[in-house]
């Protein structure tokens, strides 16, 4: 139940290693630095967030995987292309089994998510745990993912008063 998501890193780690023309092993060209006005995005505080999928809705579009579609669209986000910062961190942990838990709602708007997802039925639901500190915020990223109208994003909770630890 701890298992913690290594694909993030195998993810990140895998097009460490490329080229921007994307030839495995072949030496990359250092990016520009950016501008001094621009610099490195400020990191946020420790925050977790739960990001919420209905998997019937993504199994029903024809993506056989609903875990692995759901992580294609929140891990882009994740990425230092993203975060612009490499004091950014995070950990991420997925699964069916946190829709078993006791998510607190701070807010209408989670509320209302809550409530969906007791609708849908929390064994058809699935939620991937995203806590660490970012230069793209968790909020910035559930935007995204609405404005993306991404198949069977339902949204994001918090975890308001959560800890490292606790998380």
């Amino acid at each position: 139940m701890k298992r913690l998501f290594w694909i993030l890193i195998t993810g990140l780690a895998s097009g460490c290693d490329k080229s921007p023309s994307g030839n495995a092993g072949a030496p990359s060209v250092p990016s520009p630095a950016p501008a001094a006005a621009s610099g490195p995005r400020a990191l946020g505080a420790e925050t977790g967030s739960f990001f919420w999928f209905n998997s019937r809705t993504i199994s029903d579009a024809g993506q056989a995987h609903y875990g692995r579609f759901a992580y294609t669209q929140l891990l882009p986000f994740l990425s230092p292309g993203e975060q612009k910062n490499l004091e950014a961190w995070f950990v991420v942990q997925d699964g069916d089994y946190l829709g078993a838990m006791n998510a607190p709602a701070s807010g209408p708007e989670e509320r209302r998510i809550l409530d969906e997802v007791d609708r849908i039925g929390r064994s058809l639901c699935y939620a991937i745990a995203v806590f660490g500190s970012a230069g793209l915020s968790l909020e910035d990223i559930d935007s995204r993912l609405r404005s993306g109208k991404v198949t069977g994003y339902l949204g994001r909770t918090t975890a308001p008063g959560t800890d490292a630890q606790k998380f």
